[in-house]
């Protein structure tokens, strides 16, 4: 056991380092000692080292060694048992689902998640819960670009069905991001009462959020409120949220903050525009322009754009 649990902080130790070449060679090593071993505890450090060499390759980017490994664990574990079993088989089907999504194979991809959701949807250990509804939710989203929202709905909704009495941060993030979701779907098919409902109560649970993530979500509902009102003819409500949005963030030299910024100034332009007070929005398309004609990032310039395209509209 002494000498397993040495060679795995080594290789924790290595992948700090991010050394991962010689990392490989460490879980390689486990197995060689132990795959023949029939010590429970060492069945489960092999399968560990297994899983690991692919999460590797991942860091490496060698795609195709990944999907070999991962491909591998499922083979060993698919008829496991034992909660270790299932553990390794849950999260190299997750990880396979997440790769062929970062690779572009949506509809690969969504199989896996299937199979996943399928074997696992009814998993009650906290773990394996975190897990499913991380598949759920990234289910959801590729079900989004493949048009298929009222699948990409019912996701969201298992997705805070089964946090909604989380207990720690990543259930709450996971559950507010899916009640976000939900209310973006029901704003694009015209169910705006109902979505500007889901975002105030996005911000009312997160006006004092307890991190930048939750902090960055309950921005995004102030902004999308901000639009919906400006689109149901609510110009000043919308002016309102959106004014305050721009005064907490526009000092800031963050990413993040010059987004919301950005984003604020170009939604209350277009509703000064859409109230008919065009010289107005035409300032504020100009004041855009102003302060992040010079960016690099590709999100404001093409904030600036959108703000050059708008403005020659009028």
């Amino acid at each position: 056991y002494q000498v397993s649990q040495a060679l795995f902080n080594k290789a924790s130790l290595l992948d700090q380092m991010k050394r991962h070449q010689e990392e490989l060679g460490v879980y390689d090593e486990i197995i060689r000692l132990f795959a023949a071993d029939e010590d429970a505890f060492l069945r489960e450090q092999v399968g560990s080292a297994r899983l690991n060499r692919g999460l590797t390759f991942r860091q490496l980017g060698q795609p195709d060694e990944v999907m070999r490994v991962f491909d591998d664990v499922i083979a060993g574990y698919a008829d496991g048992e034992e909660p270790w079993q299932r553990g390794l088989l849950l999260n190299a089907l997750f990880s396979k689902a997440l790769v062929l999504g970062e690779r572009g194979h949506q509809v690969q991809s969504l199989a896996v998640y299937d199979e996943l959701i399928r074997r696992f949807g009814g998993a009650q250990e906290p773990l394996f819960n975190i897990l499913v509804s991380k598949a759920l939710y990234n289910r959801a989203l590729i079900l989004e670009t493949l048009d298929r929202k009222p699948d990409a709905f019912a996701d969201y909704e298992g997705v805070m069905s089964r946090q909604a009495q989380a207990a720690n941060v990543e259930g709450r993030e996971l559950f507010t991001s899916a009640f976000f979701k939900k209310g973006v779907i029901l704003a694009g098919t015209g169910a705006h009462n109902e979505a500007i409902r889901i975002f105030d109560e996005i911000i009312r649970l997160h006006a004092r959020p307890e991190n930048a993530y939750l902090h960055e979500v309950m921005n995004r509902a102030r902004l999308s409120k901000g639009e919906l009102l400006s689109q149901r003819g609510n110009p000043e409500d919308a002016l309102n949220i959106l004014n305050a949005v721009i005064r907490e963030h526009e000092a800031s030299d963050e990413l993040i903050a010059r987004d919301f910024t950005s984003q604020a100034l170009l939604i209350k332009a277009q509703a000064l525009e859409k109230s008919g007070e065009k010289a107005e929005a035409i300032a504020i398309y100009d004041e855009l322009v102003r302060r992040y004609g010079g960016a690099t990032e590709s999100l404001l310039r093409e904030r600036v754009g959108d703000a050059l395209f708008y403005k020659g509209g009028i």
